[in-house]
């Protein structure tokens, strides 16, 4: 894990959760923090997301990962 990867999650958390109920709207806050808290779960255990990728058919985490990601952008436009 590295120290460069976890202070970005953390700035850009910080980040997002300043914008709450300003640029962001509150509807779309728990979203935002569904979001974060799956990213900051694979940033900090991606061990523990390997059965979640077996069961949906996904070899590696990072494609799970990716897969939500644009889920959510997809979700979000």
């Amino acid at each position: 894990m590295s120290l460069l990867l976890i202070f970005l999650y953390l700035f850009s958390a910080f980040f997002v959760f300043s914008q709450i109920g300003g640029k962001l709207t509150a509807r779309n806050s728990l979203t935002w923090l569904l979001v974060f808290g799956f990213l900051g779960f694979a940033i900090f255990a991606p061990d523990q997301l390997i059965p979640l990728a077996r069961i949906l058919g996904v070899q590696l985490v990072s494609n799970l990962l990716f897969a939500g990601l644009i889920f959510f952008l997809v979700f979000q436009s």
